[in-house]
Order: C-alpha cells, then structure tokens, then sequence
C-alpha cells in the first residue's frame, strides 16, 4: 500500500495504491474515486464507546469508512471537505496528537482513540479544547489542513511559538505552555504588547519533537466577525488588560473615596 498526495493548485487530494487485502479506513464522506475492485464499508473503528468518544470529545464522526481492495492494482482517492493541503505522516511506534478535524485516512494497523489535556490553560487558550485524537501504533497516517501544511522537526531543547489555531499535529511526547505570545519585562507590559499585537497567547513547544502547522485557520464560526483580525472574538490577553485596568481604576477610585470620608470625619 502507497499513500501519494496529489496536489492541484490550491487544492490536495490523497491517493492511495492497494493490494488485495488492504484495507484503509478515513473520514465519512472523504472518498472521491475508487477502482471497481474496492470494496466500500463502514466500521465503528475501536468499538462503540471509543467511535462515541471521538464524537463526542475529539470532534470526529463516529463511523469510519473502509474501503478494501480484493484484487491487485486497485486505488482509491480521498480529499478533505476543507480546501487545503494534505501531509502522510508514519506512525513508527509513539503516539502523534490531532487537532479535531484534521484526520483524513489511514492505514488499518493504526489506532485512533480520544486523548485527553489535562491542562485546562491548554485546553481553551491552545485551539485544541480539551481532547483531541490520539493516533498511535504503526502505519501510515494522513492529515488535512486549511491552506498549505509545514513541519518543524526541532531538536531538543529548542523552542518554537505557536498561534493557536494553526496547530495540525504534534508528538504526544513533546510538550507545550500556553503563554502570552510577548515576552516584556513585567506583566502588565506583556499582556498590553500581546493583545495589541493581535496575538495574544501563543503555544510554545520544546523539542525534541515533530510539529506539522497549517498556514491558515479554520474559518470562523457564525457569529464572529466576517473578516479581518479586529473583528474577531474578543482577545484573552485584551480582556486581561482591561481587567487589570478596570482593577486599578477601582482601586484609584476606592482610594479616593476613602481619603474623602476620612477628611470629612475629621472634620
């Protein structure tokens, strides 16, 4: 079995070459075209309770298409509901995280099961909420983005910064923080530069470790500004700085009020 990314200006679809036996399993609804020699299935991949965890928690659907071939020299042709890119990553052993909705396909031999973050700060400042698909044992696995997809190998110890909402797929073993994506000297002096920046908080991995970021984020979700950074959900770090504002103006004030009282009962 070979998997082959076939890319077509702006667009990218996922062939795959099958032997007699092979089976692939993708996401419902991904399969564009298929030899007349392949069979179509569906499959609650892991079980009911995992394919209702994934729904559920990890944003995927809770069947799985198969489609295996029972002759030599079949194929079959998979493409994301999203336009953009697609990246064939080998599970060789360890575990690589998805963000919902980034699985596409993959060889039957590799396992999908919903994962859990711990960490509430990653959690609802990383884009990734709190589950996201864990895909682990061996095979190929393949990925879809939103515009074009880059990977990062880093080496350990080294560090890169992440906006959230660009992250694809990491190494389970490679952790992150969750930060105000400016490093000032003081805290309200980094939250001021983060929210001003239009970044606010940022995901910073440390290697050793692959990380695979799509060029660009998922549209928004009705309700939220139709275009332009200024019109999107108000910034974390932006309603800290308000909030610390409105803290000292309280403060300013409540100070005052006091010193007023205080003098009028002296007199």
């Amino acid at each position: 079995m070979s998997f082959e990314v076939r890319r077509t200006g702006a667009a990218a679809a996922l062939h795959v070459r099958l032997r007699r036996g092979d089976l692939v399993k993708a996401e419902p609804d991904a399969l564009v075209t298929m030899s007349q020699d392949v069979q179509l299935g569906a499959a609650l991949d892991n079980g009911l309770f995992n394919g209702i965890m994934r729904t559920f928690f990890g944003g995927e659907s809770l069947f799985v298409q198969t489609v295996q071939a029972n002759a030599d020299g079949c194929d079959a042709t998979f493409c994301p509901s999203a336009i953009g890119d697609i990246e064939v990553i080998e599970v060789t052993g360890g575990s690589i995280l998805l963000q919902k909705g980034a699985f596409l396909a993959a060889h039957e031999s590799v396992d999908l099961q919903t994962a859990n973050q711990f960490s509430a700060r990653k959690a609802l400042f990383s884009g990734a909420g709190f589950f996201v698909l864990r895909a682990s044992g061996r095979g190929t696995l393949a990925v879809n983005a939103v515009g074009g997809i880059m990977r990062h190998d880093l080496r350990a110890g080294e560090v890169r910064a992440v906006d959230n909402g660009h992250l694809v797929a990491w190494d389970a073993a490679m952790g992150y923080e969750v930060r105000m994506a400016a490093q000032q000297r003081g805290l309200f002096a980094s939250m001021a530069t983060s929210a001003a920046s239009g970044e606010g908080l940022m995901c910073f991995f440390e290697g050793p470790g692959r990380l695979w970021l799509q060029t660009h984020k998922p549209p928004r979700k009705q309700g939220v500004g139709e275009s332009g950074n200024a019109r999107q959900a108000m910034n974390p770090c932006l309603v800290m700085v308000l909030a610390v504002v409105v803290a000292l103006v309280s403060m300013v004030v409540t100070a005052i009020v006091l010193a007023v009282v205080s003098g009028s009962l002296r007199q």
